[in-house]
């Protein structure tokens, strides 16, 4: 079959994405999407670890899948700047949390560090009321503060 109609459907399906890519036995679908998480994840704590923007996982996802092109992980990796946020935010803040705060059990002495130079509208008392606040609200007194560091002290 050497037709033109024969050689334009075989052209078509050559252009046609395999039905089988859309879909996938549950585990291994389910290994991949928890492998694309983990790889998310690592990728925002390094991110946040060494004060990046998040502005680059606009692009991260398009590079990865470039640069891995055989690496099923880097396909399905699809983690943005809002995504990114979100896992520092709702995921690795939370968890750091808990862990300084079991740190800081048993009245060990800690620094504390704040930066309001941009805040107008906060002024010094403010912001010690707020320090004071969040102290109380995590069990921890004034009294373990050894140094204390800040562009506009209170």
């Amino acid at each position: 079959m050497k037709s033109a109609k024969h050689k334009s459907n075989m052209q078509a399906v050559k252009g046609t994405s395999d039905i089988k890519k859309f879909f996938s036995s549950s585990s291994d679908d389910a290994n991949l999407r928890n492998s694309a998480a983990i790889a998310e994840c690592a990728l925002v704590f390094h991110t946040v670890n060494h004060s990046h923007s998040y502005l680059s996982f606009d692009c991260t996802g398009k590079l990865l899948s470039q640069l891995f092109a055989g690496s099923k992980i880097a396909q399905r990796y699809s983690c943005g700047r809002t995504k990114a946020t979100q896992i520092a935010k709702q995921v690795l803040a939370p968890e750091t949390r808990m862990r300084n705060m079991r740190d800081l059990e048993n009245n060990h002495p800690f620094s504390l560090a704040t930066d309001a130079s941009n805040k107008d509208s906060l002024k010094s008392g403010d912001i010690a009321n707020c320090l004071i606040s969040h102290l109380e609200a995590a069990e921890l007194t004034l009294t373990n503060v050894t140094a204390f560091c800040a562009d506009m002290p209170p």
